[in-house]
């Protein structure tokens, strides 16, 4: 289970405020700047016999290409690939992922700007620069959890607003639109990985429990893109820190941490390896599980789904870290079938997401071990 995110008040020192105010701000516009083009843009792109819709999006073409190129060029080329396959599955797919890219862009520009004012400020916060950086915006993130689910309502559909509101059950409508259903074609292939595109069932709608998880999904897949490229940057700042002599980075009278003083388990070290680690052998993992990731992150360009079960296997094994260290000296013999639960419980919730809910899916201990093995344990 997640951790809740603490306010950022209670991290930031006062005489910050207003520039991390002012940073959220900048976030929240950047966010409406990449869902209202990639939305007006989808929408049209999925109902060409809408006139007027064409001509709103024409106006956002211009915009769009300038966006486009910040993507990078294999995002481009995906993009393009999917825009010419001409099915509607494809190019809601095209789209969301546009969106997607279009926000990491914006998670590594704030990165940065959080990083220079957590560094500059170092010795008035309670964690450590890198950290803080994070904290701020897993929870710039979390706040745009929910939102995505009004954006693939709105490039699938229009809302009629012909009613008057009279009543609370009207407002809500108004607001949250609870009486949408979603079509078939945002889990049909490419979009989604089961169930191969059908043009005459692609605009078919869902019930209301199946439109609920297909939503869920997507906005739980939205902030693990964002999430993933936070962990990312997160990473090379630690190593750039590093290599600039400013990996220690507290403050002068902070007192040591509650759990310095707490027993470990026997053979264990605070990082989470075997005692038998040299500081040096632990450097070269962390060496390499830094250069898996970004193999990974490169791999995961050359599939059509980004997000796959190897990166849910790669970042649940990523988030077990101390787990890893145990398994590495073979204490932990209970340790590879916790991960492979959590890992079936992972595929099932894919499962649910695109759409399939007759499958069992589970992960099998070779699995694990290849994992292991691309991850270069």
């Amino acid at each position: 289970m997640a951790s809740k995110l603490p306010d950022w008040k209670d991290i930031t020192p006062e005489e910050l405020y207003p520039a991390i105010e002012q940073i959220r701000r900048t976030f929240e516009l950047s966010y409406f700047k990449c869902s209202d083009i990639t939305q007006k843009l989808c929408y049209a792109d999925l109902h060409p016999q809408e006139t007027d819709a064409r001509a709103a999006a024409a106006e956002y073409v211009p915009v769009f290409l300038l966006y486009r190129s910040l993507l990078g060029h294999q995002a481009r080329l995906e993009f393009d690939v999917l825009l010419r396959g001409g099915t509607p599955s494809g190019i809601f797919k095209a789209y969301f992922d546009a969106f997607c890219k279009g926000m990491e862009t914006e998670v590594h520009r704030v990165f940065k700007e959080l990083l220079k004012i957590g560094l500059a400020n170092g010795k008035n916060l309670r964690l450590h620069p890198v950290e803080w950086t994070k904290t701020h915006l897993k929870m710039m993130i979390a706040s745009k959890s929910r939102v995505v689910g009004h954006w693939i309502k709105e490039v699938c559909d229009k809302q009629i607003r012909s009613k008057p509101i009279e009543t609370k059950q009207d407002f809500e409508e108004e607001i949250f639109w609870r009486t949408w259903r979603a079509p078939k074609l945002v889990y049909m292939r490419p979009s989604g990985p089961n169930f191969p595109y059908n043009a005459e069932t692609a605009w078919n709608r869902e019930d209301e429990p199946r439109t609920r998880k297909l939503l869920e999904g997507f906005s739980e897949k939205f902030v693990d893109a964002l999430e993933f490229s936070l962990k990312e940057t997160a990473g090379e700042a630690y190593i750039q820190l590093a290599k600039e002599g400013k990996s220690q980075v507290r403050k002068p009278h902070e007192a040591p941490s509650p759990r310095a003083n707490t027993p470990r388990p026997p053979g264990q070290v605070s990082s989470g390896y075997p005692q038998e680690f040299s500081r040096q052998a632990r450097a070269l993992v962390e060496a390499e599980k830094l250069r898996a990731r970004r193999e990974l992150a490169e791999a995961r360009n050359q599939v059509s789904s980004t997000y796959g079960p190897a990166h849910r296997i790669v970042r649940t094994l990523e988030d077990t870290s101390s787990e890893c260290g145990w398994c590495l000296a073979g204490r932990h013999a209970n340790w590879a079938r916790s991960v492979s639960g959590m890992l079936t419980k992972s595929a099932h919730r894919q499962m649910s997401f695109s759409g399939d809910s007759r499958s069992k899916p589970t992960i099998t201990m070779d699995t694990i071990r290849m994992a292991i093995s691309f991850l270069r344990w």
